[in-house]
């Protein structure tokens, strides 16, 4: 997966990354991991053209999903958390996807 990242806004420790792909095989690194630190997840939205599934993960541990897009032709899943799923302190977040055009952005703050 092609990854584009714009991480530390300028407002404080907030970021926003966003992964984009048009043949999703596998998985990628979309936050790299900071030593001590733990990123959480403000809100994410994900787009897939085809049929597929994608999960975001901490290192190699689902943390949310898997998300399973059954009719082709476009889906997308939006969703705002209010409690702030999160990685492991230390770890990256990353996203595994099974192939297919996919776009992932995911909002959140690492602390």
């Amino acid at each position: 997966m092609a990854v584009f990242t714009l991480k530390k806004l300028s407002y404080g420790d907030a970021w926003i990354v966003n992964g984009l792909s048009a043949d999703a095989s596998g998985a990628e690194t979309l936050l790299a991991a900071e030593s001590g630190k733990t990123h959480y997840i403000t809100s994410m939205v994900i787009s897939f053209a085809t049929n597929g599934v994608v999960s975001i993960e901490d290192g190699t541990t689902t943390i949310l999903g898997p998300y399973n897009f059954k009719a082709a032709g476009g889906n997308t899943l939006a969703k705002e958390f209010k409690n702030h799923p999160h990685t492991t302190a230390g770890a990256l977040l990353g996203a595994t996807a099974t192939a297919g055009a996919v776009c992932i952005t995911i909002e959140g703050y690492t602390r």
